[in-house]
C-alpha cells in the first residue's frame, strides 16, 4: 500500500489532472465504478488502478489488472471529486475507438463547455451516430467533466480531435455527404418535415456564437429549432439531442 503523498508514482499520476501532462503522456484518468466497468467491457487498456483499502472491488473483474492500494490521504491527491468512490484508473488514449468517417457524423465547432461536450458524445452514442469530429478549439475530451458527462460513451464511439472543420467539410462534400448546419439563420426544422440523406454530417456550434460563418457558408442546408416560448435559445447539448434523434428516426425509417 502507498501511504505517502510524496511517492514519485503518485506525484506523476496526480499530474494527469492537468491537460498538458495528459497531452504529454497520452494517458488520462477515469474515476468511479461505472467508468471502470465500461472501460473493461470495451477492452480499453488500463495501465493501473488506484483504490483505497476501504473500496470493495469483488464485483469488478480486476484479476488481471495492475491494482495499487493507497490510503485515503493519498487518494485525495489523485481525485478531483468531493465525495469519491475510491477507485481511479489510468487509461491509454490510443486504446480508444478508432476513426471511421461513415454515413452519420456529428461535427462540433468550438464547443467550449466540457459538460456539454460529454453530454453530446453520450447522446450521439445513444442515437447511433458513427463518429464525432471536434474542431481544434473544442473543450478537452479528457477533461474529467467531459469524461464524467459522457458516462463511458468515449469508449464506444470514435472521437476525432483537433480538426480543421473547414477541411473536413470540404472533404465530406467531395464524398457526396449532405452537410447540415444548425443556425439561428436557418430554416425552421419541424420533425415531420425532415428528409434525411444516406450520408450526412450535422454541425453544432459554440454555446454563445453558434456555427462559424465560414462553415455555415459551406453547408448544404441550415436548420434551426422552433422556439414556442420566450427563451432565446436552447442549451447546445439539448438542441443536439433533439436534432440527432429527429435525424436518426427519419434515417432508420427510410432505410
Amino acid at each position: 500500500m502507498i501511504t505517502s503523498v510524496n511517492n514519485k508514482d503518485i506525484i506523476n499520476i496526480s499530474k494527469l489532472k492537468l491537460k498538458k501532462y495528459r497531452d504529454k503522456s497520452n494517458y488520462f484518468l477515469i474515476e468511479g465504478i461505472k467508468l471502470l466497468e465500461e472501460a473493461i467491457n470495451n477492452n480499453i487498456r488500463i495501465k493501473k488502478i488506484y483504490l483505497t483499502d476501504r473500496f470493495d472491488y469483488n464485483d469488478l473483474n480486476l484479476e488481471k489488472l495492475n491494482l495499487i492500494k493507497v490510503n485515503q490521504q493519498v487518494f485525495q491527491k489523485l481525485t478531483s471529486q468531493k465525495n469519491p468512490e475510491g477507485i481511479i484508473g489510468v487509461i491509454e488514449k490510443k486504446s480508444l475507438p478508432k476513426s471511421k468517417l461513415d454515413k452519420k457524423l456529428i461535427l462540433l465547432d468550438n464547443i467550449r463547455d466540457p459538460g456539454n461536450l460529454g453530454t453530446i458524445i453520450r447522446t450521439a452514442d445513444a442515437a447511433g451516430f458513427n463518429q464525432i469530429v471536434c474542431s481544434n478549439n473544442c473543450a478537452d475530451l479528457f477533461n474529467e467533466k467531459t469524461i464524467r458527462s459522457s458516462m463511458g460513451s468515449i469508449f464506444h464511439i470514435p472521437v476525432l480531435l483537433n480538426m480543421d472543420l473547414n477541411i473536413v467539410v470540404d472533404s465530406l462534400l467531395n464524398k457526396q455527404f449532405e452537410v447540415i448546419g444548425t443556425s439561428l439563420n436557418g430554416k425552421l426544422m419541424y420533425l415531420n418535415q425532415i428528409k434525411v440523406p444516406t450520408k450526412f454530417a450535422l454541425i453544432l456550434g459554440n454555446e454563445s456564437h453558434g456555427v462559424s460563418n465560414e462553415l455555415q457558408n459551406k453547408c448544404t442546408q441550415l436548420l434551426k429549432l422552433p422556439i414556442f416560448g420566450k427563451a432565446e435559445s436552447l442549451n447546445v447539448s439539448i438542441a443536439a439531442g433533439i436534432f440527432m434523434y429527429a435525424f436518426v428516426d427519419q434515417y432508420n425509417e427510410t432505410k
